[in-house]
Formats: C-alpha cells, sequence, structure tokens
C-alpha cells in the first residue's frame, strides 16, 4: 500500500488551495440560494400569557406555590387535542390534523411565576398568528370550563417572526463548512490514490533500489 506523509497531504493542499477556496465558495453559495429562494418560508407566532389573581390581595407564598400548581394542570391542558380540533374547526384550515398542528406548537410553563410562553411555526405568516391566537382563545375557554375560573391574560400579544433570514445565513455557513472538508478530502484522497512518482524516497520505500537521481533544471 503507498504511503503518504503528512508533509505531503500539506503540500497537495497548499497546491490545491485554489480549488479548495473555489468549491468551499460555491457550495456556500448555493447552500444560501436555497435557504433564501428554494426552501419554503417559515414564520413563527409567538405570544406569553400570564395567570393574574382574581382579588386585590398582593402576591404571596402561598399565591407563588398557587401559581405554580396551576401552571403545571394548564400544560396538561395543553395537551388536549380538543383543542387543536376546534382551533381546525373555527379557522377552516383544511388539510391540517390536531397532531400537525399540535406538533407545530412550543409551549414553555414557568410554574412558580405563572407564566406561559408559546411559539408557532407554520409556511404563512397569516396562518401563524390566526392558528396561535385561537389556541390561545381555547385554551382559555377549557380552563373557564374545568376549573371554573378566567385568570388567564395576555402578557405580550400574539407577534410574528420571519425567520427565512435565518434560514439563509444557516445553509449558507453549512455550505462552506460542507464545501471546506469535501474539497479537504478530495484533494487527499487524489494525492494518496496518485500513481505519480514524487521522488526517490517514494521509490525506496516501494522496496526498489535507486541506481541514481538526475536533477532537474
Amino acid at each position: 500500500m503507498e504511503k503518504i506523509t503528512t508533509y505531503e497531504l500539506f503540500k497537495a493542499i497548499r497546491r490545491n488551495l485554489i480549488l479548495i477556496i473555489s468549491l468551499t465558495l460555491i457550495l456556500g453559495l448555493l447552500g444560501g440560494i436555497y435557504g433564501k429562494y428554494i426552501k419554503t418560508e417559515e414564520y413563527t407566532a409567538q405570544t406569553v400569557m400570564i395567570i393574574v389573581g382574581n382579588d386585590d390581595e398582593k402576591i404571596s407564598y402561598n399565591k407563588l406555590l398557587l401559581n405554580e400548581k396551576l401552571a403545571n394542570i394548564y400544560s396538561q391542558i395543553l395537551s388536549s387535542e380538543d383543542i387543536y380540533k376546534n382551533t381546525i374547526k373555527e379557522l377552516d384550515l383544511k388539510n391540517t390534523s390536531p397532531s400537525q398542528l399540535k406538533s407545530s406548537l412550543k409551549s414553555e410553563v414557568t410554574a412558580q411565576a405563572g407564566i406561559i410562553s408559546f411559539e408557532l411555526s407554520s409556511d404563512n405568516q397569516d396562518k401563524a398568528s390566526d392558528s396561535l391566537k385561537e389556541i390561545c382563545e381555547q385554551f382559555k375557554l377549557y380552563v373557564n370550563k374545568y376549573l371554573k375560573t378566567d385568570n388567564l391574560a395576555y402578557l405580550q400579544d400574539v407577534s410574528v417572526r420571519n425567520d427565512s433570514k435565518k434560514d439563509t445565513i444557516k445553509f449558507a455557513s453549512l455550505g462552506l463548512i460542507l464545501g471546506f472538508f469535501l474539497s479537504l478530502l478530495f484533494v487527499c484522497l487524489r494525492e494518496v490514490t496518485s500513481q505519480k512518482i514524487k521522488d526517490e524516497a517514494y521509490i525506496r520505500d516501494m522496496g526498489i533500489e535507486v541506481l541514481g537521481v538526475i536533477d532537474e533544471k
């Protein structure tokens, strides 16, 4: 098997530096084009709700404990598929199943503070906003129906951000990284599999006696 030293690989990389840079930039450019023009746009709607008291009593340790318990109960209510079925029915979301809508929603409960944050992803800006608003309203209805309380308020109104620009940067960066490593791998493999005689040491390593060396001028 042909032997190759690290120094020889380093020299091969230097000789093919333009090729490595070119392939890296090309794949980076292709990644950016994919993220900007080909990949489906993605929007994220977000809002925050808070558990509020039904009286004018100041915040106390007992209230914090109650908020913590209620927040845990509310997180279980959010897992009910009926909320998503009703949302689909109210908005007439065709070709959307409750499980799909549920999987597009991310919720995080900060129990002691009684804060629940929501994020919903969609390929349509209006759909993202309307779906999240309706889910929150259905959620409030379920809390009122089963816990006989109306203690949820919006701490932050529903807003929508466009994540497509982030995708462009992300895919361009991935393209650059992938292009760099693939070009390095290509150069190294080509050097290893090359049958070109490099110098007299290369011949000796093959077990062949070298009678003399002619210097190139």
